[in-house]
């Protein structure tokens, strides 16, 4: 295996390939931790350290099975060294309950260091010395996770939900319902952006119908007006016509005016 490869090997129990870094294979290589609270437990040689293969699930994973539950409560030793002094199927007797359950390992780091109501236990951190004997610890072990059952159901149903769990399910309704919600206002948004669209179109179309009638009325008051222009003009030319047809020559070659039916007697 090679160095740029373990991050794609997992196992649950330690690997038994030689380590490609030192050549160490005598050695059974350790449970630690990858970096943060919710990276997977690493394998590493125990000589030098080097990873060599990842567990297969997170500390935010409820372990499913025997050998996932063996390997979670190694992950656990790795945060409360105290815890990897114990006997590790005495660990695991006490713990399966709580796995099946439905708790991850960050359901019960949570639960060993605080009680239900967010409160640290009494006493924090003082029952996890390595100094303290095995039983001490077993003991508190038991009394720590006690404080997270119901004490008014049935054993089998008394255990509470795990913090990280609970926290997790908390969010996951939280983030549904946002969904939703943006669903409902995407939706919301497409019909009034689809209404203004309709009612922009309907306000052009209007605007387009009222600038035709405009138009057309303006057409019309210039054609009355070229008509009037044109009468007018007819009427001077008559006129015209008319005065010149009054101014008729006598037998003496001068004109004279004659003015027309019932017109007034010249001079």
């Amino acid at each position: 295996m090679s160095a740029e490869s373990w991050e794609r090997s997992t196992s649950l129990r330690p690997p038994s390939v030689p380590c490609p870094g030192c050549g160490e294979n005598g050695r059974r290589p350790v449970l630690g931790a990858a970096g943060g609270w919710n990276d997977r437990g690493v394998w590493r040689c125990a000589s030098c350290s080097r990873p060599l293969a990842e567990l297969p699930f997170g500390p935010t994973q409820v372990p499913d099975g025997r050998a996932e539950m063996e390997a979670a409560v190694g992950l656990i030793g790795v945060r409360v060294p105290a815890l990897a002094r114990c006997n590790p199927d005495t660990v695991y007797e006490i713990l399966r309950p709580y796995f099946e359950a439905g708790w991850c390992v960050r359901d019960v780091l949570r639960a060993l260091d605080h009680l239900p109501d967010n409160q640290p236990h009494p006493g924090q951190g003082v029952a996890w010395s390595v100094r303290e004997s095995p039983d001490k610890i077993m003991w508190t072990l038991r009394q720590r996770l006690r404080a997270w059952r119901w004490r008014d159901r049935p054993e089998e149903e008394s255990i509470m939900r795990g913090w990280w769990t609970e926290m997790s399910a908390a969010m996951r309704v939280a983030k549904e319902e946002q969904d939703h919600r943006a669903a409902v206002r995407d939706e919301d948004w497409t019909r009034q952006r689809t209404r203004a669209r309709v009612s922009d179109g309907t306000a052009r179309a209007m605007a387009r119908r009222q600038a035709e009638i405009a138009a057309g009325i303006a057409r019309r008051a210039r054609r009355e007006a070229d008509q009037r222009e044109n009468a007018r003009i007819a009427a001077e030319i008559a006129a015209g016509k008319a005065a010149s047809r009054a101014w008729q020559p006598d037998p003496s070659g001068q004109r004279t005016w004659r003015p027309g039916p019932g017109g007034a007697a010249g001079a």
